[in-house]
């Protein structure tokens, strides 16, 4: 859809104009959001689509170029390249306002790789996260002060969820939330505030399985592996997810020596979290630091792999959800039919890991299939958000199931 297609459904709604979507509604991918507060321009993350061999139109967020010199404000609600792959081309687009976001999540950002050129020297306000939902409050120029309450998501280390309410109205963006992880925390917002528009994470249909059922399936299907002396691959995102599957392995594993290898650059994320725990349920705490020791005892990199010489129950964790690296790419060579690839999160479009899972297992090897893993909300979840928040007009992003543009 264009700009001048969202332009003309933008409608006034009290005084807070209505959010603009240039990217994320019906699709896994590229979030990027737009909106007007009193005198500041804000957009809310600035995402990419996640894939090979998409043209342009499909992999950016359809902003127009001459509104980026504009913005007040982009806030970041976490590092994932499908909400921050964009930023390096607003900076070169004449973006002069301030960037917004936890100060994990800027070290996160200035880590990648592939954005070369971001350093702290841009104009980036970063906010310290005490542990529960927190006031904070900017200034750009002679602009009147942004008032903002933001809180976690539960989604993964530094993401943020953002309020902002003031005389001209009030919103919620959500950014990507997940009430049901086995790690992290999540602030509800309690807030007697109606919100005139709420932009809310819908990543999963109502058919999704609840997190209980899902860790079942995972626990059993390691179980038979172990058993049967399989060697187990899980290709995790850098972030998020990778230190939630590690806590479940602790917990089924935890009396056992076993050949633990895991990416390099995920080791140093696990390590770093032990610093970071404000961000965890207390009642995991303790336990996380346990499955660090755990991990320290147990792991090795994964550079370090040598098929012949594994011949028992294996896990090796990936800093690849797409297994679209060579080494990645090496190592599944290395394994045979009776070895393992466990997806527990959507594929990027046209990767490695998509065409194998959806290939017969006959034709790859190892077998490659999908044990989901929630991290974001599914329908009834975000529905009761919409409710317990006060939303008015919530417009649900994410997953394909998510209308056009629904009120």
């Amino acid at each position: 859809m264009s700009w001048l297609q969202y332009s003309a459904c933008k409608k006034e709604h009290d005084a807070l104009n209505r959010p603009v979507v240039f990217g994320g509604v019906g699709e896994y991918g590229r979030a990027c959001f737009y909106i007007e507060v009193g005198e500041y321009k804000i957009l809310l993350d600035a995402g990419i689509m996640k894939g090979k061999g998409l043209p342009d139109e499909e992999i950016y967020p359809l902003i127009p170029e001459s509104l980026i010199p504009s913005l007040d404000v982009i806030w970041l609600s976490h590092s994932h390249s499908d909400h921050t792959g964009f930023l390096p081309h607003l900076l070169s687009g004449g973006f002069q306002g301030k960037i917004i976001s936890s100060w994990e999540t800027q070290k996160q950002v200035l880590d990648r790789t592939e954005y070369p050129f971001i350093s702290e020297e841009y104009n980036w306000e970063t906010l310290d996260y005490p542990g529960k939902a927190f006031d904070w409050t900017i200034q750009s120029g002679d602009k009147p002060p942004l008032y903002g309450r933001s809180g976690a998501t539960g989604h993964m280390i530094g993401s943020l969820w953002l309020e902002i309410s003031c005389i001209e109205g009030s919103f919620i963006y959500t950014g990507d939330m997940s009430i049901e992880s086995v790690l992290y925390k999540w602030d509800d917002l309690q807030s007697e505030t109606k919100y005139n528009w709420g932009i809310i994470d819908q990543g999963y249909d109502a058919k999704r399985p609840k997190q209980t059922e899902n860790e079942r399936k995972l626990y059993a299907t390691l179980l038979r592996a172990k058993n049967s002396e399989k060697t187990v691959v899980f290709p995790l995102p850098k972030y998020g997810r990778s230190l939630e599957i590690l806590l479940l392995l602790f917990r089924y594993f935890k009396d056992d020596y076993l050949p633990l290898y895991i990416d390099l650059s995920i080791y140093k994320d696990v390590k770093s979290a032990v610093d970071q725990l404000e961000w965890m349920d207390k009642e995991t705490r303790e336990e996380y630091v346990k499955m660090f020791a755990w991990v320290q005892t147990n792991a090795e990199p994964v550079k370090n792999w040598d098929d012949e010489r594994q011949k028992d129950f294996t896990l090796i964790i990936l800093a690849d959800s797409g297994l679209e690296q060579k080494l990645s790419k090496q190592l599944l060579d290395n394994l045979s039919v009776h070895d393992e690839v466990i997806l527990t999160g959507n594929p990027g479009k046209g990767s490695y890991a998509e065409t194998a899972l959806n290939q017969k297992a006959t034709e790859v090897k190892p077998s490659v299939r999908m044990l989901p893993y929630n991290v974001h909300l599914t329908v009834p979840e975000s529905q009761m958000i919409a409710g317990r928040w006060n939303v008015r007009h919530p417009i649900y992003f994410h997953g394909k199931h998510n209308q056009p543009y629904l009120m």
